[in-house]
């Protein structure tokens, strides 16, 4: 099953994506900086793919690189816009992803987590998705360009289990799995549920 970003957003959360920020909001503790340093939303760790309305402009999006699948209406994650934690189509972005909020950076706009509880749950995630990637590439997946869903499932699928060697490749990579779902957890809205298994 796909992951597509249809979540309806939550309409009470401020939501200043990285691209649209000075450097000086950037640096500072504020939501863009947050973005700046995460960007699962868009690298396709939460998402595989983000569906384009008829108002998203999609001729405008793929003239300025943004590449689409199905008629202009599918815009495949990872991003080919999303670039060094900024958005390169940030001025036309799709109307899901300039309304997606997830849920650590609602908690933190909302005060209910500190500037520094937030990037640590980033930076822990951004170790777990390297151990992963990791482990990928020692399974001889390394197409960057697919969803991290689809590459874990492809590799599971190729890896022999060996259920009693916890050494072995598949056993590593499907405890790196686990403990990279748990690290999501705090990125997901109750829709998005689960992140990275499935």
């Amino acid at each position: 099953m796909l992951r597509t970003l249809k979540t309806k957003p939550d309409l009470s959360v401020p939501v200043v994506p990285a691209s649209s920020a000075t450097q000086s909001e950037k640096t500072a503790e504020s939501p863009s900086s947050l973005c700046s340093a995460c960007g699962f939303c868009c690298d396709g760790t939460l998402f595989d793919q983000v569906e384009i309305s008829r108002t998203d402009a999609p001729r405008t999006l793929a003239a300025r690189g943004a590449k689409l699948k199905r008629e202009k209406r599918i815009l495949p994650q990872p991003c080919s816009a999303h670039k060094n934690g900024a958005c390169a189509v940030y001025d036309i972005l799709p109307n899901r992803c300039k309304l997606f909020t997830c849920n650590l950076l609602a908690k933190f706009s909302k005060n209910e987590i500190s500037f520094s509880e937030a990037l640590a749950t980033i930076r822990h995630a951004v170790e777990k998705i390297a151990e992963t990637k990791r482990l990928l590439a020692e399974s001889g997946d390394e197409r960057a360009h697919r969803p991290l869903r689809h590459r874990i499932g492809s590799a599971l699928a190729s890896l022999p289990p060996v259920p009693e060697d916890p050494a072995a490749l598949h056993s590593r990579l499907s405890l790196a799995v686990s403990q990279l779902d748990d690290a999501l957890t705090p990125f997901s809205t109750e829709a998005d549920k689960p992140c990275i298994k499935g």
